[in-house]
């Protein structure tokens, strides 16, 4: 059995983490996966496993470090996939992966890295201007499960996960969007998207 969803998904927190990125290439992918069909809620069934870490400069390598001692102590895919193979994440520094500290880097040597583009914010030193406001926006409108406050999704009793997207069924296992149509595409490759503490991710 599962741990259950880290609570801070269920409520609302003053300052979501999706306010102190600059990039928005998290929440894109995060939406862009669900509506794909490629999103699983059981990881053994999973191709991929996607890390939805807060990347964007060295010092967030602690993030990194942090989730990888999480998952590999309370799910058992990181070390059923021969230690982070077919396992992902995001970086949106400017040098992707080679701003993770390499310390940390090195605990995660098969893990695949994707890189980014896209301000939630204005640059004004260099006139590059933004493209995505993270405060009217919340990960598939919360599936209309929640309210979006801030840009952070505030489930409702009985669901969780970044966008609500998660209930637990009968069976003690988590379901994707029950009772509303989401069916997993049949064509594979099919992912399963960690459910991390809250300080750590990205939304």
């Amino acid at each position: 059995m599962l741990p259950a969803p880290p609570r801070a998904h269920r409520r609302f927190r003053l300052r979501p983490n999706t306010k102190r990125l600059d990039r928005s290439t998290h929440l894109h992918f995060y939406q862009r996966l669900l509506g794909s069909g490629a999103r699983v809620a059981d990881g053994d069934l999973a191709d991929w496993y996607y890390l939805p870490v807060r990347l964007r400069r060295t010092h967030d390598s602690t993030y990194l470090d942090e989730a990888l001692t999480y998952v590999q102590q309370t799910y058992p895919w990181w070390n059923r996939t021969g230690g982070g193979l077919r396992h992902f994440a995001i970086h949106t520094g400017d040098l992707g992966a080679d701003e993770v500290l390499s310390s940390v880097r090195q605990r995660a040597p098969h893990m695949t890295w994707l890189t980014h583009w896209g301000l939630t914010a204005d640059k004004v030193t260099s006139g590059w201007r933004k493209a995505h406001n993270p405060d009217r926006t919340c990960i598939n409108g919360c599936n209309r499960r929640g309210r979006c406050l801030a840009g952070f999704c505030h489930c409702k009793a009985g669901h969780y996960g970044a966008d609500c997207a998660l209930s637990t069924g009968p069976d003690g296992k988590p379901v994707l969007l029950a009772g509303s149509g989401y069916v997993t595409r049949q064509k594979r490759p099919w992912v399963y998207i960690y459910e991390l503490p809250p300080h750590l991710t990205v939304w």
